[in-house]
């Protein structure tokens, strides 16, 4: 897994298939395969797949078919053969320290060294030799035939020289595929079986310019209307300017026909993925009017509850500047009954009156309580401009 990080530890200027192909599209089959023919030990790890042993002249011809500019290898054996490749151009080594074998344990690390090549006669983009045909009798999808198809391609591409393709102009020549795999087995691609294309010549053009990011690529060519492979892995969002397609192409390819010189291949978005983010948008203003509907509703519960606005903690008392003949009643409503006698206004010099001293009633303590809450609620209920058969309630 550390080699996914070669395009962080290069600046972006080596990318590795580990990075663009692992769990990440439906170029990662072929990707797997090239690390069986170029490992000692590869992991093999998506099923079903025709893997090979090591084979680093093979598997050399493969990254040249998907664009691989660069090959790393540290085991013996994968050196010895990688030495012998003519189109593999050793770029420099550097020391690494791995975990010992049993067989060679000498303590906790043995040092060994990688060694880098460039991959020679590996274009991003390149011109076609022959005429695509275009694959009938099986679906589009991994599940329905295109793994098939494109495994028997990238396994022996020398028995399908023909570009194979999922779909193009009406000029292309249109050829039925069947897959009759044996009951039990199933490795893909066995089974396969493909209508033989014609072999129609194109005419040579020339490939300059090649520039790539990481969401397209651009190119010249020097004649229209020929076309081109591009090695970058299909996908239905990459849109072309200057050109017709892409057109997908076995085993994960695009083939692009110029209509001008300069053209690109940008990785856009189609109308799902604009109905997905307006579906979101959609979902985030929903929650929001949720969210300001539960506010509101909480509000006109808490008003309800109280009588008042819920922002509203306390009732301010008016200025002492204010005259109440003027202006009103200062008090109106459940907030003000609900203060009871501990309310300012009840603060009145005539409640200290003797009168209102129980002894004044015989000795009679309730009789004076009783008369004493009737008073207070008959002038406190006055004192604000109330009538006294309004109904508020009595202190404690």
């Amino acid at each position: 897994m550390a080699l996914m990080l070669l395009p962080y530890w290069t600046d972006g200027c080596i990318k590795s298939m580990e990075g663009l192909y692992f769990e990440s599209s439906a170029t990662t089959p072929y990707h797997f395969m090239n690390a069986a023919l170029l490992s000692k030990a590869p992991s093999n790890p998506e099923r079903d797949l025709p893997y090979e042993g090591l084979n680093v002249a093979k598997g050399v011809q493969k990254l040249q078919q998907l664009g691989v500019k660069y090959y790393m290898a540290f085991s013996t054996a994968a050196i010895a053969q990688a030495d012998l490749v003519p189109d593999l151009k050793l770029v420099t080594t550097t020391p690494y320290t791995r975990p010992c074998t049993d067989a060679e344990r000498t303590g906790n690390a043995c040092p060994t060294t990688w060694k880098i090549y460039e991959v020679t006669g590996s274009q991003l983009v390149e011109p076609l030799r022959l005429q695509p045909a275009v694959v009938t009798g099986i679906g589009a999808s991994q599940q329905t035939g295109w793994l098939d198809l494109g495994v028997s391609v990238y396994k022996d591409s020398t028995l399908y020289p023909v570009p194979l393709v999922a779909s193009g102009p009406k000029e292309w020549e249109r050829v039925n595929a069947t897959i009759n795999r044996p009951v039990g087995v199933r490795t893909y691609g066995d089974g396969f079986a493909l209508q033989a294309p014609k072999q129609v010549p194109l005419q040579p053009v020339t490939v300059t310019s090649i520039a790539s990011k990481s969401d397209r690529i651009s190119f010249t060519v020097d004649k229209v209307g020929v076309p081109v492979v591009v090695k970058m892995s299909y996908f239905p969002n990459f849109k072309v300017s200057g050109g017709t397609g892409p057109y997908r192409i076995a085993p994960n390819l695009m083939v692009v026909v110029p209509t001008r010189t300069n053209v690109s291949v940008t990785y856009g978005r189609t109308g799902a993925d604009w109905a997905g983010m307006f579906a979101a948008l959609a979902g985030i203003g929903g929650a929001l009017i949720l969210f300001a509907g539960n506010r509101s509703r909480r509000r006109r519960a808490a008003d309800a509850i109280t009588g008042e606005p819920a922002a509203l903690d306390a009732i301010s008392p008016a200025p002492d500047d204010v005259d109440p003949a003027t202006t009103g009643p200062a008090t109106t409503g459940p907030a003000f009954e609900n203060r009871g006698i501990d309310d300012p206004a009840f603060d009145d010099p005539a409640f200290d009156d003797p009168a209102f001293d129980d002894s004044a009633y015989g000795g009679d303590p309730d009789l004076g309580r009783d008369v004493e809450a009737e008073m207070l609620r008959t002038q406190g209920t006055a004192a604000h401009g109330r009538s006294p058969d309004e109904d508020v309630a009595p202190g404690p």
